[in-house]
């Protein structure tokens, strides 16, 4: 109170990111992730949380159409995955923070529901 100097930026922001995002790199890669049983929700967190993923525990699917006008293919997926996202954060960071979130998954963290897509490497 007494003439503290502000905290830095690297504090009160850690996870902050200068340069622009594409329009429409955030959505797709969301829509690309539920290929993969990814479902993502975002959340007010505070400064100090990005985001995390985590197994999910829901009988949920995915219902994903693919295809030109004339040939259209459904695919049901199950939602195997809960990945959160800082709704404080701005487009950017929670860009980034999806594929650091993201990144733990296909590298296998969170475990594996088909080892011919990633190996297993929790623990």
């Amino acid at each position: 109170m007494g003439g503290a100097p502000n905290l830095p930026q690297s504090v009160t922001n850690p996870f902050a990111i200068i340069r622009g995002l594409e329009k429409g790199e955030l959505d797709k890669t969301i829509e690309n992730g539920m290929r993969d049983g990814v479902r993502v929700h975002e959340r007010e967190f505070g400064s100090q949380q990005a985001g995390r993923i985590q197994m999910s525990d829901t009988s949920d699917v995915f219902r994903l159409s693919e295809g030109s006008l004339f040939k259209q293919q459904t695919a049901t997926v199950p939602v195997r995955y809960e990945l959160l996202l800082n709704s404080g954060q701005s487009r950017e960071e929670r860009y980034a923070t999806l594929v650091h979130e993201l990144g733990h998954l296909y590298c296998g963290h969170l475990g594996s529901a088909n080892e011919q897509h990633w190996l297993s490497r929790t623990g």
